[in-house]
């Protein structure tokens, strides 16, 4: 049984339960989340998170650790990076002092504050220190691990052999300790409760350890459903650039989303931002348009920052997509995907890797049936579809102009007038209709946008027609074979059309609009002077 969402708060509740299949039941004003948390707006549903636990030694409560190894527990009082005074005497610095005769020494921390989510998964523990060899010589310290009474020693050691600070991390899914496979929130809870620490050997003295503290990363992955049932979310602001995974759903796997609008929103994050989704694997996307603004750091796209192992189709955007690397109008990294079916209207500003649909492609992927149109500005692997491709790019195409990309690492160029004409498309085989609307200035759209469904595809517009332009003749009589003639439209005398005479006089034109008289203009050289022949207002 679904979950039913009629109103903002229900939304981000989402969070709370994210394996649960959740539907829309009606459309959802957002723009409350604009003073959200402090300015920083909606919490994406499913996301990356770090917490971090330290423990400094205060002067006034330091130990030296006996050769017995028992652990020292440090108060919790100053949980920030700290250097410790550079004077050596026992009243103005804080260590743990190394016993001299290189046994083992330790200094432990109870992991306080370590406040993990029961949902948190693919945990990843690291113990780190920061450490300082007040003598000469060689010191090593190494990572340890206290559950349930048993210590096990995490990692390689390092050795110490300067003056300067020095900074150590374990990590505890590289260096498991002996019978564990993995961790999983009740493993990290008991590190909380048994503690964690470092330990010293030493051949020389006075060795410090200015701080110890615990990182734990962690997953928050929504693996649940959302059918939209055709309902509208608008203006949804997210403001966190300094995070990642950004966007309505921050990490998504295994999921399937469809049948959603989203309108009007102002996504910002750092890497992996887009936003539907910020980063997702194995998921299906369907039916779904978005529609704002959407920016950060790399992997930014209006639809999805980065996703992989995954399918999408018909789906649109519009708005805007900017940021650094792998920029794309819908998509910024499409990896080991299937996409089919959709179009991005959104301009897309970045540095490499950009495209007007996707920055970067990789050899597995499979794009059909799909077009952009958005301005297109970047520096290296600039494309009006795709900044970068090896994969299977098939039936799909960029508008030259509105993009001001003349080149694309896959997909076929089109002005603005084949862009908006049934026969580009019937030509490669979409599934397309000739159903008359207003709707998107004239380029296809999806059938879904006006409620019909016989046809995958539905094109409008002035559409375009084919005019032979009868025989010209020269002064003299003669036909002017190879003669340059122009087609302009007499509304905007812009030009539209331009082909050369053949041996009889003519030329075909086949993309002149439909909705104005044209002008024909047919120039040529001669030993004095050139013609021109016009003909205006045929019907």
């Amino acid at each position: 049984m679904s979950t039913t969402i009629t109103d903002i708060t229900e939304l981000q509740a989402m969070e709370d339960d994210l394996d649960e299949d959740y539907i829309l039941g009606n459309n959802i004003d957002a723009s409350a989340t604009s003073g959200w948390n402090s300015g920083e707006g909606f919490d994406p549903i499913g996301s990356s998170a770090t917490i971090y636990s330290y423990s400094r030694p205060e002067w006034d409560d330091f130990g030296y650790a006996g050769q017995d190894g028992n652990w020292l527990i440090y108060p919790d009082d100053d949980v920030f990076y700290d250097k410790v005074d550079e004077e050596t005497t026992d009243e103005d610095s804080t260590y743990i002092q190394a016993t001299t005769n290189g046994d083992w020494a330790l200094l432990a921390h109870d992991g306080t504050g370590l406040n993990i989510p029961d949902s948190a998964t693919n945990i990843v523990v690291r113990i780190r220190a920061r450490v300082r060899n007040v003598a000469s010589g060689t010191s090593y310290i190494q990572g340890m691990l206290n559950i349930n009474g048993t210590e096990y020693l995490v990692g390689s050691n390092m050795s110490v052999t300067s003056q300067s600070y020095s900074t150590k991390t374990w990590t505890m899914d590289d260096y498991p300790p002996m019978g564990f496979g993995g961790w999983s929130v009740a493993d990290v809870f008991s590190l909380a409760v048994a503690g964690v620490g470092v330990k010293i050997s030493d051949a020389t003295p006075d060795i410090r350890i200015t701080q110890i503290w615990i990182q734990v990363d962690y997953d928050l992955i929504f693996t649940g459903t959302l059918d939209g049932q055709g309902y509208t979310i608008s203006d949804l602001l997210i403001n966190r650039p300094t995070e990642d995974d950004v966007g309505l759903f921050g990490y998504t796997d295994g999921v399937t989303i469809e049948d959603v609008e989203l309108k009007d929103a102002v996504i910002t994050g750092d890497d992996y931002v887009g936003v539907l989704v910020g980063f997702s694997v194995d998921s299906t996307i369907s039916g779904c348009f978005v529609g704002g603004t959407v920016s950060g750091d790399d992997y930014i796209g209006n639809l999805v920052g980065w996703i992989y192992s995954s399918t999408i189709s018909q789906c649109h955007g519009t708005g805007s997509s900017a940021g650094g690397d792998y920029i794309g109008g819908l998509i910024g990294v499409f990896q080991a995907c299937a996409m089919s079916n959709c179009y991005s209207r959104a301009s897309v500003t970045g540095g490499a890797y950009v495209g007007g649909l996707a920055g970067y492609s990789y050899s597995s992927e499979t794009i059909t049936n799909s077009y952009s149109t958005g301005a297109v500005t970047g520096n290296t692997d600039v494309g009006g579809l795709l900044g970068y491709s090896e994969g299977t790019i098939t039936n799909c195409f960029w508008d030259t102009a509105t993009s001001g990309q003349a080149s694309s690492d896959g997909g076929t160029g089109k002005t603005t007038i084949q862009m908006k004409t049934y026969t580009t498309f019937d030509d490669a085989s979409w599934d397309i209709g000739t159903t008359l609307t207003d709707r998107n200035d004239g380029y296809p759209f999806l059938s879904w946008e006006i409620d019909e469904s016989d046809t995958i595809w539905l094109t409008y517009g002035t559409g375009i027609r084919s005019f032979t332009l009868p025989d010209v003749f020269d002064h003299k009589g003669r036909y002017p074979k190879g003669a340059r003639a122009r087609a302009y439209r007499v509304d905007t005398h812009l030009l539209v059309e331009e082909e050369l005479l053949d041996e009889y006089g003519s030329a075909t034109f086949t993309d002149l609009p439909n909705d104005v008289d044209v002008a024909f203009h047919v120039t040529w050289g001669g030993p004095r002077t050139a013609k021109r022949y016009t003909r205006e207002g045929f019907s």
